[in-house]
């Protein structure tokens, strides 16, 4: 599963991931492993091939955490623990846990079916990962499952948020009436570590998009005559597909400009330029909260009818 790269062309297992791009024109963008990531041998392979893939792409990881290890069983309240002590806390993955039991009666691992859901965002967005799997509808969910021998356990979301959610994990949960994929935070995100970025993992993946999307399209520009006229060129094509990101809102704020600053003369002699994105993604709807107040205004209402008559 792991497999090697021989540094020549040939690579198998996880290191394939060098292949993607070559033999498919796509960029990788997710990458995942259901049954095996929750190996931790697997997954630190996993991490080693998921950031500046072909020397171009970050990808974004889907991974499980296991729901025994070394003949112990996890449970909701040491899954946290197992999670960082074998370093399931990468900023460029989301983790879940535990496995789901299917309305077939099928096992299945929640990698899979937030994977599917997301892929359905996708294709639904034209490739854009703003939209979140976190509280889509998973209607093949029965309930969790944690082990045949861990049964007859109803798993509100409550739960799920106090043991799991918080601490970056992902699961799913009945909530809105339907079972759901349920949490979007990076596993880097914890209660003491929480920053603006890994609160979603919706940020580090537009974050991605934009980078791996630049160099695909500009790479053609390479080993080409750069004037000033192209300069500015470039910079408003590449604001035009921010202000374009902006409008369908995959972005709050976007704006490209060269960094001059950022780039040394004998930089630009050699043909070195830095382009700089300064972009800020669309913030997830965390909780809606109803605040409801007894008052007693409508008495003025109801006692209306009585003091006309």
């Amino acid at each position: 599963m792991i497999g090697s790269s021989d540094g020549t062309g040939l690579n198998t297992g996880v290191f394939a991931i060098k292949n993607v791009y070559q033999e498919t024109g796509v960029i990788p963008l997710l990458l995942a492993a259901p049954g095996f990531s929750s190996t931790p041998a697997i997954h630190a392979a996993m991490y080693q091939n998921s950031m500046n893939v072909n020397g171009h792409w970050n990808v974004y990881m889907l991974c499980d955490i296991p729901i025994t290890y070394g003949g112990t069983a996890l449970t909701l309240a040491t899954a946290a623990t197992w999670k960082g002590t074998n370093g399931y806390n990468k900023p460029n993955e989301t983790v879940y846990f535990p496995l789901a039991k299917g309305t077939d009666d099928k096992i299945y691992h929640l990698s899979v079916l937030a994977g599917a859901n997301l892929q359905e965002l996708l294709i639904a967005q034209d490739g854009i990962p703003y939209k979140t799997a976190s509280n889509t509808e998973c209607p093949i969910i029965q309930n969790l499952y944690l082990g045949a021998n861990v049964a007859g356990r109803v798993y509100d979301d409550t739960l799920i948020n106090e043991t799991l959610n918080k601490n970056g994990i992902a699961s799913a949960a009945y909530v809105g009436g339907r079972w759901a994929i349920w949490g979007c935070h990076s596993a880097d995100y914890g209660a003491e570590n929480g920053t603006q970025i890994n609160v979603s993992e919706t940020n580090r993946m537009m974050l991605y998009y934009v980078s791996n999307d630049f160099q695909h399209r500009r790479t053609r520009n390479v080993d080409k005559p750069l004037t000033s006229n192209d300069i500015a060129t470039i910079v408003a094509e590449e604001q035009t597909r921010l202000d374009a990101l902006v409008k369908i809102g995959a972005l709050t704020y976007g704006v490209c400009h060269l960094n001059a600053e950022g780039i040394a003369r004998s930089d630009v002699m050699n043909g070195d330029y830095l382009f700089a994105f300064n972009v800020t993604t669309t913030p997830l709807a965390k909780s809606l909260t109803a605040l409801v107040n007894w008052v007693a205004d409508g008495f003025a209402v109801y006692f209306a009818d009585y003091d006309a008559a």
